[in-house]
């Protein structure tokens, strides 16, 4: 049995239409996205931010059985931080050390760690606190600290 053709000739493809809806349909989807992926971003920077500072902890621990006090600078307890991560000791003595970390994926916020210091954190000692920085920023994303050293965070790495 052989089929006949009614006459409407069958047209492959696709028109502006269909596209015009596809391509609204993809918009659609990365408004959606995009702010998702960028506040996954500024938490993953923070999570580096902390975990940077709790790593911390543990070289002054190391140095300071040595040396029976806290270093004031990173390179000389031969810490690096990760990239992107802007860390400074901001005091340290015999008997505390204190210091801040900025990642520059979240720039406005800054996480602090106080160790036996009159700078103790609002949580206690030993604890990380992060917030929103309420001061200026100097617009270089680091909110001004530019690294124990001048070395921007990264200790020469």
């Amino acid at each position: 049995m052989r089929y006949v053709n009614s006459g409407t000739s069958a047209r492959s493809g696709v028109t502006a239409i269909e596209l015009v809806v596809v391509f609204l349909v993809i918009a659609t989807l990365a408004t959606v996205a995009i702010p998702r992926l960028s506040a996954a971003r500024e938490q993953a920077g923070i999570a580096t931010a902390r975990a940077d500072l709790r790593n911390l902890v543990s070289v002054q621990e190391l140095y300071f059985s040595s040396n029976l006090t806290f270093s004031s600078d990173t390179l000389a307890i031969d810490f690096s931080a990760s990239e992107d991560v802007s860390l400074t000791i901001t005091e340290a003595d015999q008997n505390s050390w204190a210091g801040t970390a900025v990642h520059a994926a979240a720039p406005t916020i800054t996480c602090q760690i106080a160790v036996n210091s009159a700078e103790e954190s609002e949580s206690g000692d030993n604890q990380v606190i992060c917030a929103e920085t309420t001061s200026s920023n100097n617009g270089n994303g680091n909110n001004g600290n530019n690294g124990n050293n001048g070395n921007n965070g990264n200790n020469g790495n």
